[in-house]
């Protein structure tokens, strides 16, 4: 960093999980970090040792009012350099790429930006350039249809304007269709307003035809344009619901690697993804097209930060302040020095209280708890319901999935192990090919 941006202001949006690392290391880099919250700043251990870098709390009312949240931002800044920012939320996106915009740093166009949050209309543009098969019923059609649209194959329903896996369900049946229809109009899940705010301030719902294969994504970035590949990260999800992840492995040595990361680039092109952290999910078949399933204008959620620095032996949120900044972050190793892999934990269906977690294991290098000791349990069912997660490395791949499992197995709730209940019966894709090879 340059000596005379010392104490110019970086500003971060709605802090939670890694932005609390792109935290710290902005302060380490000499910025004066203020944060623009809506909903208390309280993180869990261990983020909770990133508070001290905070300089300033700038809150607003909320973010689906984006007008009035960059007048309040802009007017708490004054005349005061702004450096760089940093948003994580999908919500929070519009007004970053506005703050951007008005000080004069490199991102996505705001018009671009309401297309990649859109993911109805994301699914046309690859249609159109040629890069998807999959089909998609929107809200207003969805709810008058009267036999299943896609004959022989299950479908997601999905918020267009998604967050995470939020409100996402695997349908098989009209039937299905209409009972996660009345969730969501009920609007009955325990999920942060802001958030929440997001899901339902998009054009609702729609259905879109199952890609069969393994859930992967890609993490990267644009630099002014050229988009730069980090590695592959895979996923473990809820035997019982594949729409629950439970888990990544970082970086996956995937058989069909170099074909994966070819479409993230290519759907990068046809997207006008310009500046910026990317998270692209992707649906991967032992051979034949791989499907788009979201390109995320931002980084990667979970711990999947946490893994990359591990499996890299760097500080990549040095990389994504660089970035912020407008500067091209430093190149990781071509090679992991090790493999990491993140787990997340729901509590058992019967569970009503949650008093305690045991995650045994010395080479465990990151936990986090979730739940408070005494919080009683509103669900047991969803991602959004998960109490808490660790991280631990491994050197070769299969061996850190090894030791995932085993570690998972030996997690305790309330001093009860969890063994093969089934909310942590989980599947790896990647067993398949593991044992063809």
């Amino acid at each position: 960093m340059q000596a005379d941006a010392r104490g110019d202001l970086f500003l971060v949006l709605e802090p939670g999980n890694h932005m609390y690392l792109v935290i710290e290391a902005a302060h380490r880099q000499g910025f004066t970090v203020a944060v623009c919250h809506s909903q208390p700043v309280s993180p869990p251990a261990p983020f909770d040792q990133a508070l001290p870098c905070i300089s300033h709390f700038i809150p607003v009312e909320g973010w689906r009012d984006s007008d009035c949240a960059l007048d309040t931002i802009v007017r708490w800044c004054g005349d005061r350099p702004v450096r760089g920012t940093y948003a994580g939320y999908e919500i929070t996106l519009l007004t970053e790429a506005r703050l951007r915009q008005r000080y004069g740093l490199p991102g996505i166009d705001p018009a671009r930006l309401d297309l990649l949050l859109d993911k109805a209309r994301v699914r046309a543009a690859l249609r159109e350039a040629s890069l998807t098969r999959l089909r998609v019923v929107e809200d207003d059609e969805l709810r008058r249809l009267t036999e299943w649209p896609f004959p022989g194959r299950s479908a997601f329903l999905k918020p267009i304007n998604g967050s995470g896996s939020i409100y996402v369900r695997r349908c098989q049946s009209l039937t299905d269709v209409r009972e996660h229809l009345a969730e969501w109009d009920a609007r009955s899940r325990h999920i942060k307003r802001f958030v929440a705010d997001h899901l339902q301030g998009g054009r609702g719902l729609f259905l879109e035809e199952e890609a069969v294969g393994e859930l992967l994504s890609v993490e990267g970035y644009c630099y002014r344009g050229r988009y730069v590949p980090l590695g592959i990260t895979d996923r473990t999800v809820l035997a019982r619901d594949v729409s629950v992840e439970m888990g990544t492995t970082f970086p996956c040595p995937h058989p069909r690697r170099d074909e994966v990361v070819e479409k993230a680039r290519r759907v990068h092109e046809c997207l006008g993804f310009e500046h910026g952290p990317t998270h692209t999910e992707l649906i991967v078949p032992p051979a034949g097209d791989i499907e788009l399933v979201e390109l995320n204008a931002r980084f990667a959620g979970g711990e999947i930060l946490q893994l990359i620095d591990s499996a890299f032996d760097v500080r990549f949120e040095d990389g994504l302040v660089a970035l912020s900044t407008g500067d091209c972050p430093a190149p990781v190793p071509r090679e992991p020095v090790r493999y990491a892999s993140g787990q997340d934990f729901l509590a058992p269906a019967h569970l009503e209280r949650f008093d305690s977690i045991d995650i045994p294991g010395d080479d465990v290098f990151f936990k986090k708890v979730l739940v408070k000791p005494g919080t009683t349990l509103k669900s047991t069912n969803f991602q959004t319901d998960q109490v808490a997660s660790f991280a631990v490395a491994a050197d070769s791949y299969a061996g850190v999935l090894a030791r995932a499992n085993e570690l998972r197995s030996q997690v305790a709730i309330n001093g009860v192990r969890l063994g093969d209940d089934p909310n942590n019966v989980v599947v790896n894709y990647a067993d398949r090919w593991i044992s063809a090879s």
